[in-house]
């Protein structure tokens, strides 16, 4: 029977069944994919920086290089594993040409280098260290992509033409938030290209324990050893990697609360306001003999059917399309597990969302025990029982009819107005806040939050020995 009746209100309520549905879809869809996600982002990002062997602190330096003083400074320190300088050639941006790419409007910098033998691989798609050969280089992934660059491609470095060979996966300057650029030739090649740039050192120290970077850093520091650059963590690199995809996790979840927010907003709008409609054949099934029990468990066997459809659609959904969410993680730092343990993730997370939906439910209907069989049957609703007498139309002398019916209607079912005042708001949330965080990052004042002037052009100059006679220079020519 209970059955049946359950059948009857879905088909009755067919659109209030099917909203509810999705919203409960979107919600465990967008759950489970982040989980999906966050498993694959950690597993990528630690199998990622264990085969480029990525130092554990590295300082920039430009300029004259005391490798002794760097040598007796590592053999002191007993946290330290090894010591690697590797060179970088910085080239200025105008020389460099990518398949008929000019790179003059790029404000990154990018360099050259050759594979370094100890730690700090550049790797190629198959995790594999690169070892180019004569006139080729190895471009960094953002520019393979950003270009629709090939195998084949040609590049320009000043008057010396190299062919592109592939794109490389680099630990230290991976990700998009990096403001500088490696690209892979050979040793004869770095040496042919030289003349067109500045060289710059890339100290770099892998530490016994890795926790032991800060006391190291300092120790650095206080050493007084060439530091004419900045000094980068083991810590910071892993942010960097995983900031960007991490960033849009962070959205995903953040949407899926609200999601989740809005689907319990709208249970409990529709169930409050269905057991308002239903109050006198409650009261008519309680009088014959039907327990509350029974009862409740009517409604909620209906919420529990709508709980596992729209769980088990989001769950089959986020299976379906995870691979177009998990490609940029793939594409710049390879696969990093099986995937079967972010499915389970996944999975427990819906199961999870269907918890809170029945616990809901449940926590909701427990007002059927305090309805009255006989107030049911003299159509007294539960809602009414408390404020007839105060709100007695005929008392009413100081405001106009329609006005005063309106208020004693709001106040008496306060729960269910204050369910769609709530459901409104977050609907709101969700519209205005991407609006407004679009118009911010895109306003042309944004960069002054950071103390940052307004401009359309910066130059940042090193302070050096003829720094004050450089930007009289420049001020000469602007």
């Amino acid at each position: 029977m209970f059955r049946k009746m359950a059948y009857n209100h879905i088909k009755k309520n067919r659109l209030v069944t099917i909203l509810l549905t999705l919203f409960i879809t979107a919600a465990s869809f967008l759950v489970s994919l982040a989980a999906i996600m966050t498993e694959d982002l950690l597993k990528s990002a630690d199998a990622f920086v264990e085969q480029t062997k990525l130092p554990h602190f590295l300082q920039m330096h430009e300029g004259e290089l005391d490798r002794v003083r760097l040598n007796e400074f590592a053999d002191s320190q007993e946290d330290v594993l090894s010591l690697q300088i590797s060179d970088f050639l910085n080239i200025d941006n105008s020389q460099l040409v990518m398949a008929e790419h000019s790179m003059t409007d790029q404000v990154g910098d990018n360099g050259f280098c050759v594979q370094n033998k100890e730690f700090d691989y550049l790797i190629d798609s198959n995790q594999n260290v690169i070892q180019p050969d004569e006139g080729e280089v190895y471009v960094p992934i953002c520019y393979w992509k950003a270009f629709d660059l090939k195998s084949g491609d040609q590049m320009m470095v000043g008057k010396k033409q190299l062919t592109i060979a592939g794109f490389l996966r680099d630990g230290q300057m991976n990700s998009s938030f990096a403001s500088s650029k490696r690209f892979l030739i050979s040793e004869k090649d770095y040496e042919e290209i030289k003349p067109h740039g500045e060289e710059e050192y890339l100290i770099e120290f892998r530490l016994k324990d890795e926790k032991a970077v800060s006391a190291f850093s300092e120790a650095y520091t206080a050493a007084e050893l060439p530091c004419n650059g900045p000094a980068i963590t083991y810590p910071f690199f892993r942010l960097i990697q995983t900031l960007s995809d991490g960033m849009m996790i962070a959205i995903i979840v953040l949407i899926s609360i609200l999601i989740v927010l809005v689907a319990f907003l709208c249970i409990r709008f529709t169930l409050l306001t269905k057991l308002e409609e239903d109050f006198r054949e409650i009261g008519i099934m309680k009088a014959i003999g039907v327990s509350a029990k029974d009862i409740r468990m009517f409604y909620l066997g209906t919420y529990i059917a709508i709980a596992v459809a729209g769980c088990s659609c989001g769950y089959i959904c986020s299976l379906l399309v995870k691979n177009i969410f998990l490609s940029n993680i793939h594409l710049y730092m390879g696969k990093g597990s099986n995937g079967v343990l972010g499915c389970v993730l996944g999975l427990l997370g819906c199961v999870l969302i269907y918890l809170w939906i029945v616990s809901y439910v449940s926590r909701i209907l427990r007002r059927i025990r305090q309805i009255s069989s006989a107030l049911a049957l003299r159509d007294i609703g539960g809602e009414e029982k408390g404020g007839k007498n105060q709100w007695s139309l005929a008392k009413n002398t100081w405001i106009n009819t329609n006005l005063f019916l309106g208020i004693k209607d709001v106040i008496i079912r306060k729960k269910i107005y204050i369910t769609m005042l709530l459901l409104l708001i977050v609907t709101v949330f969700i519209m205005i806040v991407p609006q407004n965080l679009y118009q911010t990052m895109s306003s042309s004042r944004f960069i002054t939050y950071m103390g940052v002037g307004q401009c359309q052009m910066r130059i940042d100059l090193q302070r050096q020995d003829d720094y004050e006679k450089t930007s009289m220079e420049i001020e000469k020519l602007l």
